[in-house]
C-alpha cells in the first residue's frame, strides 16, 4: 500500500484565544478517513471551561461560555 491509501488521522482545537500561552482548549476533534477521504472515525470533545469565552473566539468556533459550562 501506498501512504495516501492507508487511513489517516486528523486533531483539531478551538480555543477560547489565538496566543498559546494563555489561551485555554474549547474543543478537540480527532477525525479518522480512509484513502479515498471516507470518514472511518470521528469523536469530538467540548471541554467544561472555568473562565469566559471572548464573544470574538466564540464568533470564530460557535462554543458560548455558556454552552461549555452546560456540555463540557
Amino acid at each position: 500500500n501506498s501512504w495516501h491509501e492507508l487511513p489517516h488521522a486528523a486533531f483539531d482545537l478551538e480555543t477560547t484565544g489565538r496566543d498559546p500561552q494563555t489561551a485555554r482548549i474549547v474543543t478537540a476533534s480527532i477525525i479518522l478517513v480512509n484513502g479515498r477521504g471516507e470518514v472511518l472515525k470521528h469523536h469530538e470533545w467540548l471541554a467544561a471551561v472555568e473562565e469566559d469565552i471572548p464573544d470574538e473566539a466564540a464568533a470564530i468556533h460557535g462554543v458560548s461560555t455558556e454552552r461549555a459550562r452546560a456540555e463540557g
